[in-house]
């Protein structure tokens, strides 16, 4: 049943992604519309309030389909009132690139996209259990740490861990790329910032390492507390021909899902041997 307060919850939603849809709007043209509002989201907040929105409407989609063909009229009574999303012009928008699992419900399902690529979405391939975005690298996650991702180059070439620490900072070990990983936790929102490594190895201990010598940063998150699913955004400030960056922004959240995954099933073996020891009690 289609009624008045899903209709509200739709328009107030298609309001935040920037679509007035007057006359309806195809599930194509609503999936290119958000994915341009995400690209020009000004933070991770603003993100995961449109990739928030973006699941529940296609989830809905056939619902909403229904709304626009049996009740359009009613649609027609509700205006259109822009966005509360903090959003960035087109050309602010360059240099910015999300990396997500959270457009489906499976968290190997990483996709790629920016304004720098016109707004055109590119996925991740899983198979052998790589995920790779193109020939060059792949990263994998390690047989016997679910706290360690793996990456490779394109020859089998193993070239760094990519550790995800107790205190859920991500780093770069057994290094022999060309960047490091170095966190920046002196600010309100902590953040990855990528460094060339031989600036960091040019330091001496008594120097500060300053975050404007950056190539680029990482921001990420989960989508929610509970979820495994989650979101990076890199912010390239150098011209770097280098898709390395595309791996490790990643790796944060399907690092931080791989954890998740191994807590849960520790969790469940101990309710289970619980369970086991009670039995035998009584």
């Amino acid at each position: 049943m289609i009624t008045r307060k899903f209709i509200e919850t739709i328009r107030a939603y298609f309001d935040e992604l920037g679509i007035d849809a007057k006359n309806g709007i195809t599930e194509d043209e609503f999936e290119q519309t958000f994915t341009k509002t995400l690209n020009r989201c000004e933070d991770i907040a603003d993100a995961k309030i449109a990739i928030s929105i973006f699941r529940y409407c296609t989830k809905k989609w056939k619902k909403i389909e229904k709304m626009f063909s049996k009740h359009l009229q009613r649609w027609q009574e509700y205006n259109f009132e822009g966005s509360n999303l903090n959003l960035v012009e087109d050309d602010d928008a360059l240099g910015g690139y999300f990396i997500t699992n959270a457009l489906t419900n499976d968290y190997k399902d990483v996709l790629l996209t920016s304004a720098s690529f016109d707004d055109e979405v590119y996925q991740f391939n899983y198979e052998h259990s790589k995920f790779m975005l193109n020939e060059d690298y792949y990263i994998k996650y390690s047989k016997t740490d679910p706290d360690i991702m793996k990456l490779f180059d394109k020859n089998d070439n193993k070239l760094c861990d990519i550790v995800l620490s107790k205190n859920f900072e991500i780093f770069l070990d057994k290094n022999l790329t060309n960047y490091h990983l170095v966190i920046n936790e002196e600010v309100e929102s902590p953040f990855i910032g990528i460094f060339e490594k031989s600036y960091i190895d040019g330091l001496k201990e008594t120097d500060y390492i300053d975050f404007k010598n950056m190539i680029a940063d990482i921001e990420w998150d989960l989508l929610n507390k509970k979820s495994n699913l989650g979101i990076a955004r890199l912010n390239l400030y150098k011209d770097v021909n280098d898709d390395i960056f595309f791996y490790f922004a990643a790796a944060t959240f399907l690092l931080f899902a791989s954890y998740k995954k191994y807590k849960n099933s520790l969790n469940a073996i101990n309710f289970m041997n619980i369970n086991r020891m009670i039995n035998r009690k009584y």
